[in-house]
């Protein structure tokens, strides 16, 4: 994801599974940063629901709105450098 009209982008990783999963994998606690718990893989009602959140977020630049996708959703590369550009 990036700015409108510009090649530059930014990664976001997000993981999607239902809470059978898991269960399935005895999961007994997780961390919600970068998860996200689905009742069914209904796929065009996820990323319906991811671009949901993603138009919610308004701001004049790039960078304040990477910052508040960040802790939805793991910068791939925040390891790398301190944060989203």
């Amino acid at each position: 994801m990036g700015p409108e009209g510009e090649h530059a982008s930014d990664a976001f990783d997000l993981f999607v599974c239902t809470p059978e999963y898991l269960k399935r994998e005895g999961q007994a606690a997780t961390s919600g940063r970068g998860l996200l718990i689905v009742q069914d893989s209904d796929l065009p009602r996820i990323g319906a629901v991811i671009e949901w959140y993603l138009s919610t977020l308004h701001s004049a630049d790039w960078p304040a709105i990477s910052v508040r996708i960040n802790p939805v959703a793991r910068w791939a590369f925040e390891t790398h450098q301190s944060g989203p550009t």
